[in-house]
């Protein structure tokens, strides 16, 4: 069997994806604003986040958005979900 990945790549290693998507939101979010109040920053971070899930096509998920996504996964597995995303 022939691997075409290596060990300990950020493709395969989902601890590094992890982290890099952390890097990814603290150099957007947190490291752009200096604000004095969490509630500032919670409000900036929580913006963020909406941005990125209805923005930001993925290639893991089939060039799909996060929100796509599970839209579309609800739509053909409903019994996956407890309560519907979409309120």
């Amino acid at each position: 069997m022939r691997r075409l990945t290596g060990i300990n790549h950020p493709w395969t290693d989902r601890r590094v994806q992890v982290e890099r998507m952390s890097r990814t939101i603290k150099d957007a979010a947190v490291k752009r604003r200096h604000d004095d109040c969490h509630y500032e920053l919670r409000r900036q971070l929580d913006g963020f986040v909406a941005i990125y899930n209805i923005g930001r096509r993925l290639k893991r998920l089939r060039c799909l958005t996060p929100y796509g996504f599970i839209g579309e996964t609800c739509a053909n597995e409903p019994c996956r979900f407890n309560l519907d995303p979409h309120h």
